[in-house]
C-alpha cells in the first residue's frame, strides 16, 4: 500500500516550488487534489486550488489541465454544478485532441463530476459509454470502474435489475478470478447487490474473506468508508450481535463524519444510520439522516429512495425512545425493494 499522506506531501512541495513554471504547478495540483480525495484531507484540496487557481489562468497552461483542477475541486468541495460544467467541457476537450484509448480516463474520472452535480442519467452514460469503448481496446480495469459506478448508481437509486444487468455484463468478459481482487470498488458495489439479494456469503467473500485483504482495512478513505458501509449493512441483515455492529459504527462514524459532505454519499450515510438505528442509538441516527439530508448532502441528483421512505416515515411516525432497539423495517438488511 502506498503512503499516500507522504505522497501528497512530496506533491504539495511541487505545487509551492516557485522555481518550477505555471504548468509544472498546476499538474502538481491536480495531483495533490487527487492524492487529498485519497485521505481526506478536505482543507488541504481549499489550500491547493486557493494556490492553484491565479496559476491555471498563465496562457502556457492548457485547457485541458485548467478544466481538470476545476472539475476535481468542485466535484468534492466546491460548487458541484461547476464541477459538472468542467467534466462536460473537458470531455469535448478530449474528443478533440486524444485518441479514444486516452479518453477513457477522462470519461472516468468526468462520470464522478456528474454523478454529483450532472443531469438525471448523465453519469450512467459516460459510464455505459465507457464500458463499450473500453472492451475492445481490452482496457479492462477502465471497463471495471465503469461497471462499479454504474452497479453503485442503480443501487443507490433502486435500479436493483439494472446494477444486476451490469454485473453480467462484467462477467461475460470472462476475466481471470484473479483481476477481480485488484478491482476493490467492484467487488464493493457487487456485494451491495448480494446484499440487496440477500445472498450474505457471496456479498462476505467479496469484501474480505482470506486469503484477500478485508476492503474495510484500505488506505483510500472513501473506499475503506464504502466497504466499511457494506461491512455494515452486511451485518445488519445477518443479524449479528449488536457489540459486533459497533465495532463497525466505531470505525465507519469518524469517516462520515469527513466525508458526508463531499457528494455521492447516500449509501454510507444512511448504513451509518441503519447501523445506529440498530445498537438503539435512534436520536443520534435520526439527527445523523435528517442533517445529512436537509443540510450536508452536495448532490444535485435525487435522494436514495430508502432514503426520502425512511425520512417520509420518520415525520409520519417519530422514532420514540423505547422503539430504538428495533431498526426500521427498511433496515433488515435494507433488502425489502430486492424481495
Amino acid at each position: 500500500h502506498r503512503d499516500w499522506n507522504s505522497a501528497l506531501e512530496r506533491t504539495l512541495q511541487c505545487v509551492r516550488s516557485l522555481s518550477a513554471d505555471a504548468p509544472h504547478r498546476v499538474q502538481a495540483a491536480i495531483n495533490a487534489l487527487k492524492l487529498a480525495t485519497n485521505v481526506g484531507a478536505l482543507r488541504t484540496m481549499d489550500v491547493v486550488y486557493r494556490e492553484a487557481t491565479e496559476l491555471a489562468h498563465s496562457a502556457d497552461v492548457g485547457v485541458a489541465d485548467r478544466l481538470t483542477l476545476s472539475m476535481i475541486y468542485h466535484t468534492i468541495r466546491g460548487d458541484s454544478n461547476v464541477g459538472a460544467q468542467a467534466a462536460r467541457e473537458l470531455m469535448l476537450v478530449a474528443e478533440r485532441t486524444l485518441p479514444l484509448r486516452h479518453r477513457l480516463t477522462v470519461m472516468r474520472s468526468c462520470a464522478s463530476a456528474l454523478r454529483r452535480g450532472g443531469l438525471p442519467d448523465e453519469a450512467e452514460d459516460v459510464c455505459e459509454a465507457l464500458f463499450r469503448a473500453a472492451v475492445p481496446l481490452h482496457c479492462f480495469d477502465l471497463a471495471a470502474e465503469a461497471c462499479s459506478q454504474l452497479i453503485e448508481m442503480y443501487v443507490d437509486s433502486g435500479r436493483i435489475e439494472n446494477a444486476a444487468e451490469c454485473v453480467t455484463k462484467y462477467r461475460q468478459l470472462h476475466r481471470p478470478k484473479a483481476e477481480l481482487l485488484s478491482q476493490p470498488s467492484l467487488r464493493i458495489a457487487i456485494a451491495r447487490l448480494h446484499i440487496w439479494r440477500h445472498q450474505w456469503d457471496s456479498a462476505s467473500q467479496l469484501l474480505g474473506s482470506p486469503p484477500a485483504r478485508p476492503l474495510w482495512e484500505d488506505r483510500v478513505t472513501m473506499l475503506r468508508s464504502a466497504a466499511l458501509a457494506t461491512k455494515l449493512r452486511l451485518d445488519v441483515g445477518c443479524g449479528v450481535h449488536r457489540d459486533h455492529v459497533a465495532v463497525w459504527i466505531d470505525q465507519l462514524a469518524p469517516l462520515i463524519e469527513t466525508l458526508r459532505t463531499v457528494g455521492a454519499q447516500d449509501y454510507e450515510c444512511y448504513s451509518l444510520y441503519l447501523g445506529y438505528r440498530y445498537i438503539g442509538e435512534t436520536t443520534m441516527a435520526n439527527q445523523l439522516l435528517t442533517g445529512y439530508a436537509m443540510q450536508e448532502r452536495r448532490d444535485v441528483r435525487t435522494l436514495a429512495p430508502e432514503i426520502c421512505d425512511e425520512l417520509a416515515r420518520l415525520e409520519a411516525t417519530p422514532a420514540m425512545p423505547d422503539e430504538a432497539s428495533e431498526p426500521p423495517e427498511c433496515a433488515e438488511a435494507t433488502d425489502a425493494m430486492s424481495t
